[in-house]
């Protein structure tokens, strides 16, 4: 079990509470006609995702670490890498992949809660400096291709890279 208290920057400073991340921005979307819930909308996902980035005037390119949902389906994952590649790859050096992982690979679905657990994940790693390793990772699905969308799952615990810039993760 886990919560999360969420309350503007400046009131969590005032208070003197342990700030872990800032959201800079959110959006939801639905995918409208799809073959199924098992089948997610790329351009609906990508479209969003490239929304928020604009709308928090965050280069896409800049984000280290996306943390996905993972459905760890054949036709879920390649949907959900395709669009994450597709936003975060415009930009970025060949050299500098965007991480990704998803919690799910760690401790199950949650079902409703999976994406709680993953906002939960993002924040710690942020905090903590370092982003744990996506387990269960061994067979990389044929039909994403993480070197042209310049993705690299973390399978094994990795800190940050040192920047003077603020740090950056997304959570899909």
């Amino acid at each position: 079990m886990g919560a999360v208290l969420l309350k503007p920057l400046s009131k969590a400073l005032e208070d003197g509470n342990q700030v872990y991340c800032v959201i800079r921005e959110t959006g939801a979307n639905q995918d409208g006609r799809t073959n199924g819930i098992t089948v997610p909308s790329k351009n609906a996902q990508e479209e969003l995702m490239k929304s928020v980035y604009r709308n928090a005037k965050i280069d896409p390119s800049s984000v280290a670490y996306v943390e996905a949902h993972g459905t760890g389906t054949p036709t879920g994952d390649p949907i959900e890498t395709a669009a994450i590649g597709n936003t975060f790859s415009e930009g970025r050096e060949k050299e500098n992949r965007c991480l990704i992982g998803s919690v799910k690979s760690n401790i199950g679905h949650l079902e409703a809660a999976s994406g709680m657990a993953g906002l939960m994940k993002a924040a710690l790693s942020l905090h903590h400096e370092k982003i744990p390793a996506t387990i269960h990772f061994k067979n990389p699905n044929k039909n994403i291709l993480f070197n042209e969308w310049k993705l690299k799952v973390v399978t094994e615990t990795e800190a940050f890279a040192k920047t003077d810039t603020p740090r950056y993760v997304g959570l899909n």
